[in-house]
């Protein structure tokens, strides 16, 4: 059966049509930090630490008080690593790992449980407006708690910098999910898996989206530059912090900051865009500053896993799609999808116990923290492509006509074949 849609629907509303999946890590992203806090409060306070850390780093990546370290195994520099539960990760970073990824569980079953008999048919109000209605509401819930709590504390009152610190803190926070959710956005694969005939990407809202990214980019880099510099009684003291070993974290910061401004520069020019080397320059550029914001901020690890192996499972699409094999089913898609994310995780836990390994050693070297989240990501990634592209070969029909879905019409083209 061939699926359409209403004939009242614009060719941007039809791209806007899988943004309704991402409800369910919209809603997750939202409840993360309240409840958290909340945890925060109800648990003692000699198990903070567990669930601390600004956004829960420090619960998330095994990170404690360094000054709190009994022996030198896991004391690099300013941190203080500790064992984790399983796989070296801890029960907190296992949750959240668990909830975040429960939406992508259910998109990759979605197609299988109801055998493929489905029709989409979204209105115009629930495609684009309430999206970004909710959209604009949780990015206000994103900034305003993280800054209320931090505003809570005496020292963000000391000085204008310490002020100027906490509004980039607070930034930091809705930029991060940005970051975490905008490359689902720019993946086909959730609108193939729900049976949307062209299988076309939400590009509208990925760009309403890309611009108040920017916007926190902005605000949390430069406003850390200010304070960084402002603490400093020289420049050269700055550059003496930006290259030591725990200076990394900074580094890597000004890298996603000048990636960010980079691509906002040049996609708000219509001429450049529209050059056919746009789109691979971006893909090439968003995945960089995806790595650098792994280095940054570590919990990018977890957050990144669902965007990661959707964009694995579409590259794999259109590695088959190039090399001459065919998707015939919506089914099989979902499924890759599902595999390549399981293969994604098993990589992560193997790299995160490796990683447990090596930071437990007496005087462990903090350079090596900022390797294992970014090699995670693009291991994982690898391994989700492979995953996929091997699960796609595999379940291909011989002389299978190209479809996006379960049918398309007769002598249609895979929109892929044009990117």
């Amino acid at each position: 059966k061939t699926l359409r849609f209403k004939p009242s629907l614009t060719m941007a509303e039809r791209a806007l049509s899988p943004a309704p999946w991402l409800m369910g890590p919209l809603v997750l992203a939202m409840l993360y930090e309240p409840v958290r806090l909340l945890v925060t409060y109800q648990i003692p306070a000699k198990l903070r630490y567990t669930v601390g850390g600004v956004g829960g780093v420090g619960g998330l990546m095994n990170l404690g008080d360094p000054s709190h370290c009994s022996t030198p195994a896991g004391k690099a520099g300013y941190y203080c690593f500790y064992k984790g539960y399983m796989f070296g990760m801890t029960p907190f970073a296992l949750v959240t790992l668990g909830l975040w990824i429960i939406p992508s569980i259910a998109l990759a079953f979605y197609s299988v449980l109801t055998r493929g008999k489905k029709e989409q048919e979204y209105e115009q109000m629930s495609a684009s407006s309430i999206y970004k209605w909710t959209w604009g509401v949780a990015s206000f819930v994103w900034f305003v708690v993280p800054l209320v709590y931090f505003l809570g504390s005496s020292f963000y009152w000391t000085s204008t910098c310490s002020f100027l610190l906490a509004i980039s803190l607070a930034a930091a926070f809705p930029l991060s999910w940005h970051v975490s959710l905008l490359p689902i956005l720019a993946s086909s694969v959730p609108a193939r898996v729900l049976g949307v005939m062209e299988g076309l990407r939400p590009l509208q809202l990925h760009k309403f989206i890309s611009k108040i990214a920017f916007v926190f980019a902005a605000l949390h880099g430069a406003l850390e530059l200010v304070y960084l510099l402002g603490n400093h009684e020289y420049v050269g003291g700055f550059f003496q912090l930006l290259f030591s070993p725990e200076g990394l974290l900074y580094l890597f910061g000004i890298l996603c900051l000048a990636g960010f401004v980079l691509q906002a520069t040049l996609s708000w020019r219509k001429n450049i865009r529209a050059r056919p080397w746009w789109p691979y320059f971006h893909r090439v550029a968003a995945a960089s500053v995806a790595i650098a914001a792994t280095a940054h901020w570590w919990p990018f690890v977890i957050l990144l896993q669902p965007a990661s192996a959707l964009l694995a499972c579409e590259a794999a699409l259109r590695w088959c799609l190039r090399t001459g094999n065919n998707l015939a089913t919506s089914n099989q898609l979902a499924l890759a999808f599902f595999w390549g994310l399981v293969s994604q995780i098993i990589v992560l836990l193997g790299v995160w116990n490796w990683r447990e390994y090596e930071m437990l050693k007496v005087n462990a070297s903090v350079r090596w923290a900022f390797l294992y989240p970014p090699l995670a990501i693009v291991l994982g990634f690898v391994a989700a492509f492979a995953t996929s592209v091997g699960c796609l070969k595999a379940w291909q029909k011989p002389q299978s006509r190209i479809a996006t879905v379960d049918s398309m019409e007769e002598g249609a083209t895979d929109p892929l074949l044009n990117q």
